[in-house]
């Protein structure tokens, strides 16, 4: 009964030590998804800078820069972003254990959980993105707020939509020719 007894606690002592060794290594794939999350986020805070590039023009013998997006400073705000991260993980792998103990398709779930819009707003903060647009008047040049710039309408409305959609394309242009480059 002894030997049984003794055979049974060293089974248990194998399976104790074998699940630390796994739950490391849970730990360390978790480490390395937060890691790539924060570098992709990290890529689309760097591009959402490279947006309103070419939004100068040339007005009263100076140049004006009629887009303005400004994030906030990735490096200050690093150790929070990955705090919020870290949190967000927690939160979809929560969800996702929940799914299992309901036999709900956890792929699904992650699918809408896990998008680039959702992943950077949780970590960034969309919210936390100023964006300033430039009026021209007749003598001057008022700037305006992303709020300001959704109530134009009719000659504003489309001139503000004009501004946004050329900086998109010279970005989108400059992607397809720096994609492009790399292969060659």
């Amino acid at each position: 009964m002894k030997e049984q007894l003794e055979i049974n606690c060293q089974a248990y002592e194998n399976s104790l030590q074998k699940l630390q060794v796994d739950l490391e290594n849970i730990e360390k794939e978790r480490n390395t998804v937060e890691e790539s999350f924060l570098e992709y986020v990290k890529s689309i805070d760097d591009n959402m800078c490279m947006i309103d590039k070419n939004s100068t023009i040339m007005l009263r013998g100076r140049r004006l820069k009629m887009l303005k997006i400004i994030v906030p400073d990735w490096e200050s705000n690093r150790e929070l972003y990955r705090v919020r991260l870290h949190d967000y993980v927690d939160h979809f792998i929560k969800s996702g254990i929940e799914a299992v103990e309901k036999s709900e398709n956890v792929e699904e779930l992650l699918g809408k959980l896990i998008t680039t819009k959702k992943l950077y707003n949780e970590v960034v903060g969309t919210g936390n993105i100023e964006i300033k647009m430039y009026k021209v008047e007749e003598e001057r040049e008022v700037p305006i707020t992303w709020s300001e710039v959704l109530e134009n309408s009719g000659g504003e409305g489309f001139l503000s939509a004009f501004v946004i959609l050329s900086c998109l394309l010279s970005y989108m242009r400059r992607n397809i020719l720096r994609e492009k480059t790399l292969k060659n």
